[in-house]
């Protein structure tokens, strides 16, 4: 039977500090909280036979997992157009430290880091053709880009499959080379979740030097699933909670809510099986739901009250042979806070004509005021459809 190696070519650990999402720089957050343990363990538990991390300009999460034999050492390089000042990521595989630095220090200018990357004979691809955070690229400025690259990342994960799809028509006809086969794939996971779910496979590779090799040979295949708006709002949601979690709750014990809350967020727990500890956290959860029934105002009743759903959700979701994958997962993401919003804006309301009613107007203000970081639940759906158009 012939054989063949799969990698997820493009992934962020928690040393990736650079974000472009807009939300996130307006956090302070940085593009993911993964440790790269974490990042080689669940790859491997999802089929990967070689692990990556392609952090933003840095190599120190990959770093942290390079004594692995199976692990080999790329970024992801943030560098500019002359001209223009647009910004271009670059993925550049299979590195060692001398070498990331004289990347560092031809960065600033995509043409000479090009020079610099073939001289060297080193693979690298455009990552995610059609998004560059900042200023859009001229299409005489995209020609030019595609046509100097060795390959192009033509299936992302967190990309929408029609503009996946478009990549490879579309640098065909820049590089006027309709037969053009430069083409990877990767998760661009920043959160666990989706790590390992797109990827690219060499075929006839048996060693991590054949696959490296068939890489810059073009002899790849594009695998896995391709990315949405929702799961891109799940990945915002992640990263601003662990941010959350790291930022405010550092020095404290995790609340009823927020041990919920992180069962919903870890790494991998949409595929993993509950184990006896989820399912006595539960039953934890639905005593603590029942012993806060009534407190009207108490956010954080309220609030249980809909993380216990969850956490009921997610330990149903992978039983027996019914586990979801994929879009289904995504679309009960959405549902989940969806409903979490709604139910949160519900209380107080409710509780907003109630003190009205009562002629207690500075409680009211109150409950007012308590809607608005609510509302702010539900940004990054819109963000990310934008995004992702």
């Amino acid at each position: 039977m012939p054989s063949s190696i799969s990698c997820d070519l493009h992934v962020h650990s928690v040393h990736s500090r650079e974000t472009g999402h807009f939300l996130l720089r307006r956090l302070g957050a940085p593009e993911s909280f993964t440790p790269p343990e974490v990042i080689y363990e669940l790859a491997k538990k999802r089929g990967m036979d070689l692990v990556t991390i392609t952090d933003i300009n840095t190599i120190d999460g990959v770093m942290r997992i390079a004594h692995n034999p199976d692990v080999f050492v790329s970024e992801e390089v943030k560098t500019t157009l002359p001209r223009t000042r647009s910004i271009v990521h670059l993925l550049v595989f299979d590195i060692d430290a001398g070498q990331h630095e004289e990347i560092c220090r031809a960065r600033d200018s995509f043409d000479d880091l090009v020079d610099y990357l073939d001289g060297e004979g080193m693979s690298y691809g455009l990552a995610h053709p059609f998004y560059f955070p900042g200023q859009d690229l001229t299409v005489e400025e995209f020609v030019h880009v595609v046509r100097r690259v060795g390959l192009v990342e033509a299936r992302n994960g967190t990309r929408c499959r029609e503009e996946n799809e478009a990549t490879i028509p579309v640098v065909r006809a820049a590089r006027q080379d309709p037969g053009f086969s430069g083409f990877l794939a990767g998760s661009d996971d920043h959160c666990g979740r989706f790590l390992g779910l797109t990827y690219t496979t060499v075929p006839g590779a048996s060693t991590r030097e054949e696959f490296l090799r068939g890489l810059s040979e073009h002899r790849t295949v594009l695998s896995g699933q391709h990315g949405t708006p929702v799961r891109a709002a799940y990945s915002v949601y992640s990263i601003a909670y662990s941010f959350y979690r790291e930022r405010l709750m550092a020095s404290n014990s995790p609340s009823v809510a927020t041990m919920a809350a992180d069962r919903f967020f870890h790494p991998g727990s949409a595929f993993e099986e509950p184990t006896l500890w989820h399912k006595a956290d539960f039953l934890f959860h639905q005593l603590i739901k029942k012993a806060t029934r009534g407190r009207e105002d108490d956010f954080e009743s309220v609030l249980v009250d809909e993380l216990v759903e969850i956490g009921k959700d997610l330990n149903l979701r992978s039983t027996g042979n019914g586990e979801r994958h994929g879009e289904e997962i995504d679309e009960r993401t959405f549902e989940i806070l969806n409903r979490l919003t709604n139910r949160l804006l519900q209380h107080f309301a409710s509780l907003l004509v109630r003190r009205i009613a009562d002629g207690r107007v500075l409680d009211a203000l109150e409950a007012l005021t308590a809607m608005l970081p609510v509302l702010l639940l539900n940004i990054p759906y819109p963000i990310s459809y934008i995004y992702s158009r």
